[in-house]
């Protein structure tokens, strides 16, 4: 027995409906062969028949080299390395269809469910070893048991902060109060109940909860449905994974972030800001210097007497992340840090800047700040 056979054992005789190879007759066989276009030398090791019982028109058969699917359209045929090329499986935009490798794939007639489905197709991709985790970027909710990486201490209170300066959040809303929990549906966006949850954005009226941006402090959630035709796209970008030299973009509603793309509808602009301080400041927490320029905790008590912490306003980079003696105190622009060296409320040789793209705390000089004599 191969890796590949143990494997879809492993994952498959679990499954409602499975027929296992050793229970068809050669005759059932070779006509199960024939409808799904099975190559003679690729032998099948199990089959779920999604037309009328006892009748093997169409359905779904694994086989040593890879799996065959046919149910309402023509036969197609994913090989293991094309599964293991294939980072996310798609929620397809009907509620019997799932996405593969640009293909709809319908499970109609068959007795798994769509999301046992793509919980089987993610096992598999583990147990074969086919980049069952990405080795950057964001990675699948489903695949979060797989994540050895341990994300940097990011202060709660301060990512609370960014999230409502950035006008994301309307009065709040969708922010963690107390000890009472943001309106989410952790089942949904998959989130272990280790993690604390303090901000959740509900994207669009009639998401409902089903949809959206979701915080924690361990990384950031997303279930998005833009374009409808691909599908329902399942995201999670742990902290450890943020990086500010990834290129970040907003083109009309959609906010590009490498190779993945999220609709955030008329409120891109705020969702944008978000992101962008987010990722600067995540970026900073694993940058050289970061001991001596990002002690804790953050509170908004910190930023006085500063008047208030400003968040980007436009896309140019030209705000700074500033620390002062250790001290995270918010996103200001150089002429407010001026200002303050300036009227003596920030000391220069103990001030750190970090911007969008950097790799390190700069010094004053460094980061183009004008220092008084």
């Amino acid at each position: 027995m191969n890796a590949a056979e143990r494997a879809v054992r492993e994952v498959c005789l679990g499954l409602p409906g499975v027929l296992p190879a050793e229970k068809l007759s050669p005759r059932k066989k070779a006509y199960i062969g024939r409808s799904l276009g099975i190559r003679p030398d690729d032998g099948l090791l199990v089959f779920f028949e999604s037309s009328r019982p006892g009748r093997q028109h169409g359905g779904v058969a694994f086989c040593r080299n890879g799996m065959y699917w046919k149910t309402t359209a023509a036969p197609l045929f994913f090989d293991w390395e094309l599964l293991g090329r294939n980072a996310f499986i798609r929620i397809g935009k009907k509620p019997h269809v799932l996405c593969l490798h640009g293909h709809e794939l319908s499970v109609t007639g068959l007795r798994p469910e769509r999301e046992q489905w793509i919980d089987a197709l993610y096992a598999l991709k583990e147990a074969l070893g086919l980049n069952p985790v990405p080795s950057e970027g964001p990675l699948s909710p489903r695949q979060r048991h797989l994540l050895e990486e341990r994300s940097p201490a990011a202060d709660i209170r301060f990512i609370r902060e960014l999230c409502r300066r950035s006008g994301l959040f309307p009065r709040d809303r969708g922010l963690a109060s107390g000890e009472r929990e943001p309106n989410a549906r952790r089942d949904l966006f998959r989130i272990p109940p280790s993690e604390t949850l303090f901000a959740f954005y509900d994207t669009g009226w009639f998401a409902r909860g089903r949809r959206g941006l979701a915080l924690t402090d361990v990384g950031l959630y997303l279930r998005d449905a833009y374009p409808a035709e691909h599908g329902l796209s399942e995201y999670f970008l742990p902290y450890s994974r943020m990086d500010g030299r990834r290129k970040l973009e907003k083109v009309g509603y959609q906010i590009g972030y490498g190779d993945t793309v999220i609709y955030f509808g008329w409120n891109a602009e705020a969702a944008f800001r978000l992101f962008r301080t987010l990722l600067t400041y995540v970026s900073s927490l694993h940058a050289e210097g970061a001991e001596q320029a990002a002690a804790f905790p953050y509170a908004p008590s910190a930023l006085d007497p500063w008047d208030v912490s400003s968040l980007p306003e436009s896309a140019d980079g030209a705000e700074w992340l500033v620390s002062d003696d250790g001290m995270v105190r918010g996103f200001h622009t150089a002429e407010e840090i001026e200002r303050a060296i300036r009227a003596g409320r920030l000391r220069s040789e103990a001030a750190r800047f970090f911007r969008y793209g950097e790799t390190r705390w700069l010094e004053p000089r460094e980061a183009g700040i004008s220092v008084p004599l």
